[in-house]
């Protein structure tokens, strides 16, 4: 993804609502064990849901975009915590984004077909604005995605009459 589309699609997710594929945060500190839970609850959530964006630097609640440092937006530290706490690993990608004047930091999330959770086995899931632990049917529902989402991915097999007349021959 080039520079110039980070700048488009920052651009356009800040013209939107925070929802179910789109969560707003003023900043991650992950200096306690809580703050780091918190960065792997929110990504757990929406690879688990729809995939999505984390947009940093819009303060929660009244949505003024007041940027970050730069500098301190830790790539390689989100990339760790999230690899520490969360399991299946989640594919995402995370920037530092330049626009109209404010950097913000941008975490693109795949939407995955495998169930992920958290070390204390709690699977999250995106209910519009919020992070809610997935009851037992929605977990199960994922479960049954990933299943028809993995037989999809299987070489075709013959049908095993057809098999058995060319043994025949």
């Amino acid at each position: 993804m080039t520079d110039e589309d980070k700048v488009d699609i920052m651009k356009r997710l800040l013209e939107m609502d925070e929802g179910e594929t789109l969560d707003f945060k003023e900043w991650y500190p992950l200096e306690t064990r809580s703050e780091r839970k918190e960065l792997a609850k929110d990504l757990c959530a929406l690879a688990n849901t729809s995939g999505g964006y984390i947009v940093v630097g819009v303060r929660d609640g009244t949505w003024e975009r007041v940027g970050i440092d730069p500098d301190a937006f830790d790539k390689d530290r989100i990339h760790q915590v999230v690899s520490t706490s969360v399991s299946p690993h989640i594919p995402f990608e995370c920037d530092v984004v330049l626009y109209d004047g404010l950097h913000y930091g941008l975490i693109s999330i795949d939407k995955t077909h495998l169930v992920h959770c958290l070390q204390d086995n709690t699977v999250y899931i995106r209910d519009n604005t919020s992070n809610i632990p997935a009851n037992p049917q929605t977990i199960a529902r994922l479960t049954i995605e990933f299943a028809r989402w993995f037989h999809g991915q299987l070489p075709s097999v013959p049908d095993p009459s057809s098999v058995i007349g060319l043994l025949g021959s």
